[in-house]
């Protein structure tokens, strides 16, 4: 067998991997294509919703919802920066790997 992880590993199971900067991505997105065809077609409310949809879309990707019975670490460019608790967390999305780590028994 190779020393690495396999599927059926119970310490597999017990340790996740959360965020991506996926979010960031798409907010970034739909800010440029809304406000592009807000300005085509001269309507300033396409505007006013692809910036509110954007902006609710970026903010969201910098926060994260530990749930009770998990606790997560959170590696901020590849060195340990702290542990946190259950709970809404704040992170940074393309700098911070957050690792989440099952406590049930």
């Amino acid at each position: 067998m190779s020393s690495g992880y396999l599927q059926n590993d119970f310490s597999y199971k017990l340790v996740t991997q959360k965020g991506s900067g996926s979010h960031v991505i798409l907010g970034i997105l739909i800010l440029l294509i809304g406000i592009g065809a807000g300005l085509y077609s001269q309507n300033d409310t396409i505007i006013y919703l692809a910036i509110a949809a954007g902006i609710i879309i970026i903010i969201s990707s910098f926060l994260m919802i530990i749930k009770q019975y998990e606790r997560a670490i959170i590696l901020r460019l590849g060195k340990y920066n702290r542990q946190v608790g259950p709970g809404i967390q704040t992170r940074l999305p393309f700098a911070d790997n957050i690792f989440v780590v099952d406590i049930r028994e």
